[in-house]
């Protein structure tokens, strides 16, 4: 039997703590280093000090890359996270319209009269019919669509009986009211009319003011107001002179001659010089009241200020308007821009930079209910976009048609209240 020395056994004790020593020193290198895998190597006691790695035909595994849903098949990005990659924002492109609710809870549409509106889309549809299908409704404007997309409600509402009932049922199936903050919003409702004036052949004590076509010679377009006389054009008719000018502040008119024959004086023109409200004159003098600045407030006060003093007061706004004679149907409103015939309660002037004439646009605001009702009852209107105006400049700027003849003169001249706007598209 043979004896082991102390000796060894001490040398053996004494390898074993280099041994571990060893160990500990490798295990915090690791930690201080951590593989590019993120996979710790685990000591595990009692076992078996490796010799050196092998070498493995094996492909290194590598961990998965977060998963962006809105991006599938991407590479994986350099830095690691712990959630998912947030996708980069789109391209910025113009916003789609988006539809209201419903028409139920478009306020003010239960209780309106959509009989004037269909009649008024009629007009505009008719003056469609010269563009193709492929064309634009407004060039730059997608929203609004090509003119195809309006065919079918066109055609449906040639059909449509010209009853509340009717209207209302035609404009819920054939269209879709939207919103979006380009399209609906809340802006400035003003009032005009078509006057009905009385006018003679002849000047007289009483019609001294020339109504003008517009002169052949360009240099005759430019003048001042107060340069204008029998001899600068052609005269249609002549007119009182507070009639005449603000029969030049609606745009157009109906001519009234002794024997009952009538005439409409159609908008052919001005002299490039800018518009200046008299009515804001009078306010800025003291003569009359903000609030109380209408129409028939400038005529009263031009009644008690007389001849002089009411020509000198029109010719403080250079703006003058030029005319063209033209046949009328009985019951036809004045030419819009758009080239038709305005309807009552059924026709706006918008501002044609962001509109194209014959889209319907839903008005829920304060409306006169006769002449003198400044305050206005709260209620909707469907109108068609189907003119301008030289004062009408904005998104949410309207003029309100309110038709023909000395009514709706009183009503177009107390309006001026804020109104909700929503536009009405085809139904895709």
């Amino acid at each position: 039997m043979t004896m082991k020395r102390p000796g060894m056994k001490f040398a053996s004790i004494c390898f074993l703590l280099t041994a571990l020593l060893l160990s500990a020193c490798a295990t915090t290198t690791s930690r201080q280093n951590p593989p590019a895998t993120r996979t710790a190597q685990v000591q595990i006691p009692g076992a078996k000090k490796a010799v050196g790695p092998k070498k493995s035909t094996a492909k290194p595994v590598t961990p998965p890359a977060p998963v962006n849903p809105q991006t599938p098949g991407a590479p994986p990005p350099d830095v690691t996270h712990t959630q998912p990659l947030t996708p980069p924002p789109p391209q910025t492109r113009a916003q789609p319209a988006l539809p209201h609710p419903s028409f139920n809870t478009l306020t003010d549409w239960q209780t309106t009269n959509l009989t004037p509106a269909l009649k008024a889309l009629r007009k505009s549809c008719t003056h469609w019919q010269r563009h193709a299908d492929t064309d634009a409704l407004k060039s730059g404007h997608d929203v609004f669509g090509r003119y195809a997309d309006w065919r079918e409600a066109c055609q449906a509402a040639s059909n449509v009986t010209p009853d509340a009932q009717s209207a209302k049922a035609f404009f819920e199936q054939y269209f879709r009211p939207v919103e979006t903050p380009d399209l609906g919003g809340e802006g400035l409702l003003t009032g005009y009319f078509t006057p009905v004036i009385d006018v003679s052949h002849l000047a007289t004590r009483e019609m001294t003011e020339p109504i003008l076509s517009l002169p052949e010679k360009e240099a005759d377009r430019k003048k001042g107001r107060q340069f204008y006389t029998v001899t600068s054009s052609d005269v249609i008719a002549f007119g009182r002179p507070v009639d005449v000018f603000f029969m030049q502040v609606q745009g157009s008119g109906i001519l009234k001659f002794p024997d009952g024959h009538m005439i409409r004086a159609a908008f052919a023109g001005h002299n490039d010089k800018p518009y200046t409200s008299i009515g804001k004159i009078l306010i800025r003098r003291g003569e009359l009241d903000k609030d109380r600045a209408a129409k028939q407030d400038i005529e009263a006060w031009m009644a008690r200020a007389g001849f002089l003093k009411t020509k000198a007061l029109i010719n403080e706004n250079d703006r003058y308007v030029f005319f063209k004679a033209s046949p009328m149907t009985p019951g036809d409103g004045a030419i819009g821009s758009q080239g038709v015939p305005l309807v009552g309660m059924g026709s706006l002037a918008v501002d044609p930079r962001f509109y194209p004439y014959g889209v319907p646009i839903f008005l829920s605001g304060h409306f006169p209910q006769t002449g003198g009702d400044y305050k206005g009852r709260q209620e909707g209107h469907l109108l068609i976009a189907q003119d301008s105006g030289g004062a009408i400049k904005g998104r949410f700027r309207g003029d309100v048609y309110f038709g023909t003849g000395k009514t709706a003169g009183l009503k177009a001249g107390v309006m001026k209240h804020k109104a909700r706007w929503t536009l009405l598209l085809p139904k895709a």
